[in-house]
């Protein structure tokens, strides 16, 4: 059943006494009245024109099951029509008319309708007992005191209902959470599950072919050789070695430093300056290579990780990529937490060739972009790319596949990745040539 729940202020008391009968009274009275009280009266009349007009010519009819009860709406509109309803209170609101009335016996609220249009509002209400009333209600219309009682404690059920179901939707939206939880968390398993199979059973098929290519004649003509090549080595130039030579010792006399020109133009003093300037200096890096890790050196700088890492970013860019990873080192020393860090790192392996490296840093970035959220979703792309690429470098086709696959979940619209995948898909199948330069 439509149910709306008013404001705490409760409707103003019925009146049965029309404003024409009202006037009519002053009218016939006007020569006994004083002008004060006319005023008064006026005053009264003006008030109670304002207030709701009780609604009497309703029908209603039961049976044992059901009682429906038929309101007429006076003319107005049915988008003008305010309904509320308890389990035994109901009230039709339609100004300037009001219709409520307190039920014999409770209903079934969840059962029970209400419809609004063709010039009536009709409530179809289900009992909770199957008896007969045999009237509609036992509250007298004239009682106000017992009316404004039972308007409140329809108002508090009503609120009381509405906090209910609000507190049983939160706690079915709380357990729906946590079923599609638990439900991703299998998902999660049973991928990991099937991946790892897929890598026993590459990895068995490996196996299976290089036992079986040892099996070959290509293999045992191979291994023949080399065997010959290793015993042409070991019998060969054995007496022809010669012994180690003795050690000794050079003795080595640097020329004195003279200055043949006049004192007054000689530069010893200006050397001696400079060479003064150096030794301060070189003192200065050892007591720089003696300080504690973690101390800020006189360069606070050097000491800020964002700013290495933008002096890191600055080298990769001139291809300068060894000092780019000694500028990531010291700030991976100094916040080791960034994944930033690591990712710029594994990309610096990957332009030397240190592949091993490159896919260790992967690894340590991935670990710290947990747990996967859309905020860090492009950075755990890039770390599977990279990974997968040092992975094809490294002929590990399969592992490789397994990381790009991973980075085609987070951004499947990159036609790139997907390129990329299916040409390494096809190396794996043997129907495609292995090309080096495809993957960067």
């Amino acid at each position: 059943m439509t149910v709306k729940v008013p404001k705490a202020s409760l409707a103003a008391p019925h009146i049965t006494a029309s404003k024409q009968e009202l006037l009519n009274i002053f009218l016939s009275h006007k020569k006994t009245f004083s002008s004060s009280a006319s005023d008064i009266l006026l005053s009264a009349s003006s008030t109670l024109s304002k207030m709701p007009i009780l609604i009497q010519d309703y029908s209603w009819k039961e049976n044992e099951t059901t009682v429906i009860i038929t309101v007429p709406l006076k003319g107005v509109k049915a988008s003008k029509v305010d309904v509320f309803s308890t389990d035994q209170y109901l009230k039709v609101s339609f100004p300037p008319y009001l219709f409520e009335i307190q039920l014999l016996a409770p209903i079934n609220e969840e059962t029970s309708n209400c419809k609004v249009g063709d010039g009536a509002v009709i409530f179809t209400l289900e009992k909770l007992q199957q008896i007969t009333w045999g009237k509609l209600s036992d509250v007298s219309q004239d009682d106000k005191e017992t009316w404004k009682q039972l308007r409140q404690q329809a108002v508090d059920k009503a609120h009381e209902k509405a906090a209910k179901d609000a507190e049983e939707k939160a706690k079915k939206k709380r357990e729906e959470h946590q079923l599609a939880v638990k439900r991703q968390i299998e998902l999660e398993s049973q991928e990991k599950k099937r991946i790892e199979q897929i890598k026993d059973a590459e990895r068995q098929k490996t196996t299976q072919e290089i036992e079986n290519w040892k099996e070959t004649d290509s293999y045992r003509t191979k291994q023949h050789t080399k065997n010959e090549k290793n015993s042409i080595f070991d019998n060969t130039m054995k007496d022809d070695i010669p012994a180690p030579r003795s050690s000794g010792s050079i003795q080595v006399k640097f020329t004195a430093r003279t200055f043949p020109t006049a004192a007054r133009e000689s530069k010893a003093q200006e050397e001696q300056e400079v060479d003064l300037k150096t030794f301060l200096e070189w003192l200065d890096k050892i007591a720089a290579a003696k300080r504690p890790k973690g101390e800020p050196g006189d360069n606070p700088e050097e000491s800020d990780p964002m700013w290495l890492k933008d002096k890191g970013s600055s080298f990769f860019k001139a291809g300068d990529y060894l000092s780019a990873i000694n500028a990531f080192n010291e700030a991976i020393r100094i916040e080791p937490i960034l994944p930033s860090l690591y990712l710029n790192r594994s990309a610096c392996f990957l332009k030397i060739g240190d592949y091993p490296h490159s896919i260790e840093d992967c690894c340590k970035a991935l670990e710290r972009l947990t747990p996967p959220v859309p905020a860090n979703a492009a950075q755990r792309s890039k770390a599977f790319i990279r990974r997968g690429t040092a992975y094809f470098k490294l002929e590990l086709y399969v592992d490789a596949l397994q990381d790009y696959e991973q980075a085609i979940k987070i951004d499947p619209n990159n036609e790139s990745l997907v390129q990329d995948a299916e040409m390494i898909r096809k190396i794996i199948q043997g129907s495609d040539p292995v090309d080096e330069d495809t993957v960067e």
